[in-house]
């Protein structure tokens, strides 16, 4: 059983029955009857809980018993943990093991992030006699678009051999910032001036990351 020696929490019972220790409670910042995740708490990660019950027994202080109380010997082997030299050690491992746990959140969630990214791919011919007048006018598309919420890559490239035909290269955040791009006033004042120039239809493809 493991008992706070500092704070009359009890950390033997029920599961979070721990979070009783003042410690625990701001590690976490949760009321005291919410238990881990896993054993039908409401909302706390099971890893959080584990982490936090280390630093706050750690940080409370405590001491082991045996759960024989009829072996006088083995009573007088308690450990008091607030003497035991590994304490700081331990206090730094735990910490080290939150730190982890909230670069792998970070990871997971940029992960997400990215599964809801658009990537566009437009192909856009123009005349040769519009070769120059074309490239101004992508040249153009590219940095205002670049100024729209949402908007993570836009670029214009030239295909060598032939200087009239073009490829844009744009990603966005999600759909919902493409469909806000498409409907802006610059967008749309790109394509009514494009058009006269085209030399084949505006060929724009929609994609998504291949998992």
């Amino acid at each position: 059983m493991i008992r706070d020696s500092g704070h009359s929490c009890q950390a033997s019972g029920g599961a979070g029955s721990w979070l009783g220790c003042p410690k625990a409670q701001t590690l976490l910042s949760v009321p005291c009857d919410v238990g881990t995740a896993g054993a039908g708490g409401r909302g706390v990660p099971s890893y959080l809980s584990l982490a936090a019950e280390i630093l706050a027994t750690l940080e409370c202080g405590f001491h082991l018993e045996p759960t024989n109380t009829n072996d006088a010997g083995r009573k007088a082997m308690s450990v008091n943990m607030n003497a035991f030299p590994g304490r700081r050690r331990l206090h730094v491992y735990a910490i080290l093991f939150l730190a982890t746990l909230s670069l792998a959140g970070r990871a997971r969630a940029q992960e997400t992030g990215t599964r809801d990214r658009v990537y566009v791919v437009t192909h856009v011919d123009v005349l040769p006699t519009d070769a120059a007048a074309g490239t101004k006018l992508l040249q153009q598309y590219a940095a205002e678009s670049r100024k729209d919420k949402g908007a993570l890559r836009v670029e214009v490239y030239i295909q060598i051999s032939r200087v009239n035909h073009f490829s844009v290269v744009e990603v966005w955040e999600n759909r919902q910032s493409l469909d806000a791009h498409e409907a802006a006033a610059h967008t749309k004042k790109f394509r009514e001036q494009i058009d006269p120039m085209l030399g084949s239809p505006y060929d724009e493809r929609l994609h998504t990351i291949a998992e």
